[in-house]
């Protein structure tokens, strides 16, 4: 049996709720989430660069005043909030991970598959 939810949303909203729905599985505190979140709006805005080159962009001063203005949070939070994503694996030499990495326009669709013992 399938079913479907439908969850209103726009690109930046998208990646929050995103980690929201996925937090039991993730287990990142809430500012993690809304770091890693950030994170992944601007991998999705800027996909048509050249990974190395987004990624250099991406974790660029400007970008992460960007983040920081959005969020509301000082450079040392941000930075403390980097480093446990980078502990807990989710950024890997300045790269979100791929496993992580969603675009919301090639399947606007996230699908858990329950199984039972």
């Amino acid at each position: 049996m399938q079913k479907i939810i439908p969850i209103p949303t726009d690109e930046r909203k998208f990646f929050r709720q995103y980690l929201e729905l996925a937090a039991p599985l993730l287990r990142l505190r809430e500012k993690e989430r809304r770091v890693l979140a950030e994170l992944l709006y601007y991998n999705y805005k800027y996909k048509a660069m050249d990974e190395e080159e987004r990624f250099i962009l991406i974790f660029s001063t400007s970008i992460r005043k960007k983040i920081m203005e959005e969020l509301k949070v000082s450079d040392a939070v941000l930075n403390n909030n980097l480093s446990e994503l980078r502990k807990k694996g989710y950024i890997v030499d300045n790269k979100i991970k791929r496993f992580y990495q969603i675009d919301p326009t090639e399947n606007g669709t996230l699908t858990y598959k329950f199984m039972m013992k």
